[in-house]
This record gives C-alpha cells, structure tokens and sequence, in this order.
C-alpha cells in the first residue's frame, strides 16, 4: 500500500498512523510519497522515477486529506498525476480521504464549497 501525501509537512506522522491502521487489516508492505517532493519516496532508493515505480507496484494507492488545488498542481508538477492514472487504468485500486477522494472524481471544483470552509487556489 502507498500513502500518498499532498504535502512533505506533517507526512511521517500521517503515515504511520495509516500504516498502523492498515497493518491491523493485514497490510505488509507500506510506502509514503510526498506530492510536493517525491524524492522522500520510502522505498528502494529515491527520485521520481522510484515514486512512480512504487505506485505501479502497489495494490493500492491512499491519497490524503488535505488543499484540492495544491495537491493537484504538485501531483502535475512532478509527474506523478499520469503514473496514477496508469496505475487506475490498469485495476490498481485508488483510494482517498477527502482532497484525496475529490482527486479522484472528474471535477474539483466542489473542493471550493462551501464559501467559507473552501480550499485556497492560489
């Protein structure tokens, strides 16, 4: 399973709870990747190119919480965005929590609402 963070800030703590929580269910091989710096793959090395190699590798892939917009520029920025969409493709499993599961949808656009608990767009 990967954990897939929007941000390198707070990831080490989210994914270990994620881990742990997991492990419970059966889970045996975890990573963590940072969309805004995915040289802080856990795996094998690191650089984008091991990013996306673990995401092809995994079963399933866990997009965090966390701001819609600028989670998905860094997932553009750093070229981990096509990699998943071939990792979905191909029957991988994609699963998220909140800006993680709007990722996931055609549209983003309701990470804006409502008004006052919006995500930023800078």
């Amino acid at each position: 399973m990967t954990y897939l963070a929007f941000t390198t800030e707070g990831a080490p703590g989210f994914f270990r709870r994620f881990e742990r929580r997991y492990r419970a269910f059966g889970g045996t091989e975890f990573h963590c990747i940072a969309a805004d710096d995915p040289r802080l793959a856990e795996a094998a090395g690191s650089g984008r190119r091991d990013a996306i190699a673990i995401i092809h590798s995994s079963d399933v892939v866990y997009l965090s919480g966390g701001n819609t917009f600028y989670y998905l520029w860094n997932l553009r920025r750093s070229g981990l965005l096509p990699a998943l969409r071939r990792f979905a493709d191909r029957g991988g499993v994609l699963a998220g929590l909140s800006a993680g599961a709007i990722l996931a949808t055609p549209y983003i656009g309701l990470a804006a609402y409502p008004e006052f608990d919006r995500d930023e767009n800078e």
